[in-house]
């Protein structure tokens, strides 16, 4: 088994729950596409010269990509961005609302403790950063089909090194 990445085992976990959408599916009017790592930051809501094709997507950015060393040799901490761009605001929270829901039960205090997130035995998660706007951007057109509305927030997710590393649960 190759080694888990966190970010690319919520992009699957999202995908799984219905919550979202691979980019690579025709692009959908109710259900978001979920991006991992994009190269140009966050993708705009997919149109088609002036027809819109979709109306929010998600993105999922790992803003360290190496494992801190502080950490007890056996536990290893990831923190996710997740942004979403939504014609509506009321979108865009909405999506963040079922995404925390997902990783941190409203009911749970403390955070979420040993769950699957996809194939990744997660210790515990919790959010790292309240979810929060980011400035209206529009895009080059400048028409409605480009306004977004952009909110951020950020997970922390704790694993075992040897589950990250593929190796069976102790």
């Amino acid at each position: 088994m190759a080694d888990l990445l966190v970010a690319k085992e919520l992009h699957s976990y999202l995908i799984a729950q219905g919550v979202a959408q691979h980019p690579d599916t025709t692009p959908s009017l109710t259900v978001p596409s979920v991006w991992l790592q994009p190269r140009d930051g966050a993708p705009l809501p997919r149109d088609n010269n002036g027809t819109v094709l979709e109306n929010a997507t998600i993105t999922l950015k790992d803003p360290m990509l190496t494992s801190p060393s502080s950490l007890e040799e056996w536990i290893e901490e990831a923190f996710i961005d997740v942004i979403v761009r939504a014609r509506q605001s009321s979108m865009a929270q909405l999506i963040h609302r079922q995404i925390r829901g997902l990783i941190v039960p409203f009911d749970a205090s403390g955070g979420r403790k040993q769950w699957m997130m996809h194939d990744l035995l997660v210790e515990y998660s919790d959010q790292w950063r309240m979810e929060q706007e980011l400035p209206q951007l529009r895009g080059v057109a400048a028409t409605d089909a480009h306004v977004t509305y952009d909110r951020v927030a950020s997970y922390r997710f704790a694993c075992r090194r040897k589950v990250l590393a593929g190796l069976p649960y102790p």
